[in-house]
């Protein structure tokens, strides 16, 4: 919370108008209790086996954008082989040669298709969605995509 504040107070005396960021940062505990804040940013996926899809909605303004805002962290709990999928509009906004957006629809699909692989298997899988999709079409942002996956208590 305080980061981002500090992060915020800076970007709003800057005297460059508009600088502004979208932010998601989270923490962990070995047992699987986080906080997160959503800046604006992406919702991040959490794929839990047997469960339905479900997302770490923005919680606050972009970093920069509104003076004074607050970063109020939220709680959440991934189990043992629960995912996180984070990603930039990049992955969402990726456009084919028509101009059509991947779009968080065809990202929830290719997510539940593969929910049950492996960490580094879905995010290969979802890069290889957003490339057939693309196809030879210029990348016209950048594309970050990260997976997480909760291993076992030992």
């Amino acid at each position: 919370e305080g980061v981002l504040h500090r992060i915020n107070q800076f970007l709003n005396i800057r005297p460059e108008a508009e600088k502004y960021a979208t932010v998601f940062c989270a923490l962990f505990r070995r047992n699987g209790e986080g906080v997160y804040i959503n800046a604006g940013h992406c919702a991040p996926i959490v794929v839990s086996a047997g469960a339905p899809l479900r997302t770490l909605q923005p919680t606050t303004f972009p970093v920069g954008l509104v003076e004074g805002a607050e970063f109020r962290a939220q709680s959440f709990t991934l189990r043992a082989g629960d995912k996180l999928v984070a990603y930039t509009d990049g992955v969402t906004e990726a456009q084919n040669a028509e101009g059509e957006f991947f779009g968080a629809k065809r990202l929830n699909e290719a997510v539940k298709a593969n929910a049950g692989a492996a960490c580094e298997v879905l995010h290969h899988r979802i890069r290889d969605a957003v490339a057939a999709f693309t196809m030879d079409a210029p990348q016209s942002d950048d594309i970050t995509l990260l997976v997480l996956e909760m291993a076992p208590l030992q």
